[in-house]
């Protein structure tokens, strides 16, 4: 099979194929390169700078977040403020003493500690 061949392939393929979603984006390729190429020249100036003394910072270019990235990031940021609430909780109750440290089965979810 030529490379032509192959991307002639890989072009046809559905827009719900499993290559094309994970190689989806809103950007196009030539826009991801200019972006990248603009990190990297930011990036080495900053190194150069920081090597003779000279403050410079930057804030990269990045890609707008697709919807299924952003529903991602955001499932993961609630479970980790759930853990959070979660350990605070816990903490309280047994700087309190209404939980003792052997009450916590830790072949258990919190959650089980918390409700007795």
């Amino acid at each position: 099979m030529t490379p032509r061949e192959l991307v002639v392939l890989v072009n046809e393929l559905p827009s719900d194929s499993r290559f094309k979603r994970g190689h989806s984006s809103s950007w196009t390729l030539t826009e991801r390169l200019i972006a990248a190429s603009i990190n990297l020249q930011h990036s080495l100036r900053e190194d150069y700078r920081s090597a003779h003394d000279a403050d410079y910072h930057f804030t990269p270019v990045e890609a707008p977040e697709l919807e299924r990235d952003r529903r991602a990031r955001e499932a993961q940021e609630r479970a980790a403020q759930h853990r959070n609430q979660l350990a605070r909780t816990a903490l309280d109750r047994i700087l309190s003493g209404e939980l003792q440290m052997t009450d916590i089965d830790v072949t258990k979810p919190i959650e089980e500690a918390l409700i007795s």
